[in-house]
């Protein structure tokens, strides 16, 4: 058991021995002076500064202000069901719960309500 023991203590010497070995550290270049790299370069045109606030603006704009386009014609269900016939309606979407969207000859958009049946069960 003892020789278990010393065996165990020696290879985890060796192993510890066994590390590569680096040159050593070089100093890095001199603080005092500065590298001769060419002219410094060109200062960033002025107009840039305004880019953010110029950006932001616009996005605060477009974010809060309400479209421009024309709102929706609302047809009540009686004025509905008269423009049908009259020839126009161009396009009609229904769905489940009776609201009607679409477009009139002309592209002018409309919506509506019809009646829907009760669902009892």
């Amino acid at each position: 058991m003892r020789d278990d023991i010393v065996n165990s203590e020696t290879t985890r010497a060796r192993r510890m021995s066994t590390g590569h070995h680096t040159t050593s550290a070089r100093p890095g270049p001199s603080k005092d002076r500065a590298p001769s790299s060419g002219p410094p370069p060109p200062s960033p045109p002025r107009w840039r500064i305004w880019l953010l606030p110029v950006g932001l603006a616009i996005s605060a704009l477009l974010l809060f202000h309400p479209t421009t386009g024309a709102s929706p014609r609302l047809f009540t269900y009686t004025t509905f069901v008269k423009e049908v016939p009259a020839n126009k309606v161009s396009t009609a979407t229904v769905i489940s719960t009776g609201s009607v969207t679409g477009t009139l000859h002309g592209s002018t958009t409309y919506t509506s309500q019809i009646p829907t049946a009760l669902d009892i069960n």
